[in-house]
């Protein structure tokens, strides 16, 4: 027993102490801010982007609703146009230049423009003269390529133009002619319907947007050839160009977000879904600016940079002090109780003073001590239980010798070839020595077999086989009460069994069956088939390794036999006798 000794407490160590925690609350909260605030930095435009993408997919998609039914009906009209279009056609000789197309116009509507293309995509004839003689479609555009798929299987084709339908622009229907000679273009001015189409306003609800989020700088929308839908009326259409087309048609081909840096400015475009029954889909551009979230984040830093700086450099002082008269020692009684905990009992731990930490380091070497005198009464314990489990394991081995001294060098072979797979497989020092313990005593139970059996020189019958079947259980059932040869007993019991579940006594499968009982069961076979017998002779090594080969995943574990050839397997060749 130690001594009780009076400790004075640490009352302006804890006051100090006291002090810093403070001063470290003020910094963790700082600090956390400033992480919040960083984290928002680096993460804000990918959190951002994608709340303003879904809300301008949702307002598209909402307004899309709201104008479909509209534009069913103004397909039925493009449709009855087209039909009068194609009669003309027909009835004048298949000569476009003589149709009367205001007369089709009064009678499909006003709004209505028709077209007459040549197969190179040239307007050759229309009611929208701005267009005569114009190429409307680019051979390498996808329309060009869905109007000949058009032509091949005469079909009848939409175009429709834009999601959020602003002024401008149009939706467009292709025929070819029954001769295949020319396309005939309906389109039809959605800006004039703009009262009817007025549900949505997409402008208001994007205003809307950026006054929320004061780093979106615009929402545009375009088709996929880069043709801008947003322009106000009398404007014209804006088209891109260079890097951001590049991105736009990037995000067109992969059908993912694609973003591009412009200074302050980052631009992303979104491709929408495509609807279904039309040739066009449409893309958003969504810029941010960046620039004003870094301003907000410097002005941030400045301040609360001030504060954490302050908070660490009172922080500082007092941790000098406590270091001191704290730390130091709390080090040095660390440094003990790591020394001790690796094993070296040899140097005693002191820390002088009259305080805990003193108090402690003499109850922590008083513990040495006592740990010292165990740790030499559990060594001496455990050399003498060891050779008790040596002897044991050898009166058993020498047991087996006397009675049968083929089944003893047998044993021993296993036990070699057992112990070099073990090892290849990187076994721990304790499996290993479970292993020894096994495959040494795997055939102890063939001590209760009959002599008969046993000792006979040629073939087993069946009924001699059966008995000899039952060795496994006899061993198991001899070594049962020995607990420290639980994993050894396992070896023994299992070692017969089959990784396919066929083996025997109890007809275990794959990972069932103990890794160390699967070892033996490999070395078992081999030196089974290698070696000599009164009744055969062993076969070759490389006969031997085949037929292991061959019931890979059968009667053997892939793995363990993996572990076996990696072995050089020239060092188990049993050499043969000339004569």
């Amino acid at each position: 027993m130690y001594e009780t000794k009076p400790c004075k407490p640490f009352r302006r160590e804890l006051l100090t102490l006291l002090l810093l925690m403070i001063v470290a609350i003020l910094l963790l909260v700082e600090g956390s801010n400033a992480f919040v605030f960083y984290q928002l930095n680096s993460q804000y435009q990918s959190s951002e982007a994608a709340n303003v993408r879904s809300t301008v997919q949702q307002t598209l998609a909402f307004q899309d609703q709201a104008y479909l039914l509209y534009e069913q009906q103004l397909e039925e009209r493009m449709k009855k146009a087209m039909d009068l279009f194609q009669q003309a056609y027909l009835r004048n000789g298949k000569n476009p230049l003589r149709i009367d197309l205001q007369r089709i116009q009064r009678n499909a509507g006003l709004d209505i423009d028709l077209f007459v293309l040549d197969n190179e995509g040239r307007v050759i004839y229309t009611t929208f003269s701005p267009d005569l003689n114009q190429l409307v479609i680019r051979p390498d555009s996808s329309l060009a390529k869905s109007l000949q798929h058009a032509r091949e299987n005469d079909e009848y084709l939409v175009d429709r133009s834009s999601v959020s339908l602003y002024d401008g622009v149009k939706k467009f229907s292709y025929q070819s002619t029954p001769d295949d000679k020319y396309f005939l273009e309906i389109g039809i001015a959605l800006s004039q319907h703009q009262d009817a189409l007025g549900v949505i306003d997409f402008d208001a609800a994007i205003e809307q947007l950026i006054s929320e989020h004061d780093i979106l700088a615009s929402v545009r929308v375009y088709d996929r050839a880069g043709s801008d839908f947003t322009a106000a009326k009398g404007t014209g259409q804006y088209r891109l160009s260079g890097e951001k087309l590049a991105a736009l048609q990037s995000a067109v081909h992969t059908e993912k977000p694609q973003q591009l840096s412009e200074g302050a400015l980052t631009y992303e475009y979104l491709p929408l879904p495509r609807q279904k029954d039309y040739l066009t889909g449409k893309v958003v551009e969504i810029v941010y600016d960046t620039g004003k979230w870094q301003l907000r984040w410097q002005k941030y830093l400045l301040l609360h940079g001030a504060i954490a700086l302050a908070a660490i450099f009172g922080g500082i002082l007092c941790s000098f002090w406590l270091t001191n008269r704290i730390a130091q020692p709390i080090l040095r009684l660390s440094h003990s109780v790591r020394r001790i905990a690796s094993g070296n009992f040899n140097e005693p731990v002191s820390i002088a003073g009259e305080n805990e930490i003193s108090r402690l380091a003499e109850d922590i070497d008083g513990m040495r001590q006592k740990l010292v005198a165990m740790i030499g009464y559990l060594k001496d314990s455990n050399d003498q239980l060891a050779q008790g489990y040596d002897l044991t394991i050898r009166a058993f081995f020498k047991t087996l010798e006397v009675r049968e001294s083929r089944t003893a060098s047998h044993s021993l072979r296993v036990n070699q070839i057992a112990m070099d797979i073990g090892r290849q497989l990187q076994l721990s020092e304790e499996q290993l020595l479970k292993l020894e313990w096994g495959t040494l005593l795997h055939d102890i139970g063939k001590l209760a077999i009959e002599d008969a059996i046993l000792l006979k020189s040629g073939p087993l019958t069946v009924e001699e086989y059966e008995s000899m079947k039952e060795h496994p259980r006899i061993g198991y059932e001899v070594l049962q009460d020995a607990a420290y040869l639980r994993d050894a007993l396992e070896v023994s019991l299992f070692h017969h069994e089959n990784y396919d579940g066929t083996g025997y006594p109890h007809r275990l499968k794959g990972e069932d069956i103990p890794l160390l009982a699967r070892i033996c069961a490999v070395a078992d076979a081999f030196e089974a088939m290698t070696a000599d017998r009164p009744y055969r002779q062993g076969i070759p090594l490389e006969e031997a390794v085949e037929e292991l080969k061959r019931c890979s995943g059968a009667q053997f574990d892939p793995l363990v036999l993996d572990a076996f050839f990696a072995l050089p397997l020239e060092e188990y060749r049993i050499p043969k006798d000339p004569a």
